[in-house]
């Protein structure tokens, strides 16, 4: 992980945290990693729907975390203008 994001959807505000082996990176691995997390902040109202749900358990933490990966890494692709890859 190179960077976290801690997204407000409400106010659509957010703080990216990079972490250290960010700046070891090359630029474009930096610029794929930033506009990911930035990502975040258009799935995140989705995340806390899904998460709304867990009482029920109808779908578990894990399979909804691995589904807002696939889902902001894709939105991704489509911000760099890159063809998506199969997650």
């Amino acid at each position: 992980t190179l960077a976290r994001v801690f997204p407000d959807p409400v106010y659509l505000h957010a703080q990216i945290q990079l972490f250290p082996e960010f700046w070891k990176r090359p630029i474009d691995e930096r610029e794929a990693a930033f506009v990911h997390e930035l990502c975040h902040c258009i799935t995140e109202e989705l995340y806390n729907a899904v998460r709304a749900s867990w009482r029920d358990e109808v779908v578990t933490r894990r399979d909804a975390n691995e589904r807002l990966e696939r889902l902001t890494q894709r939105i991704a692709y489509v911000a760099l203008g890159r063809v998506a890859k199969t997650a």
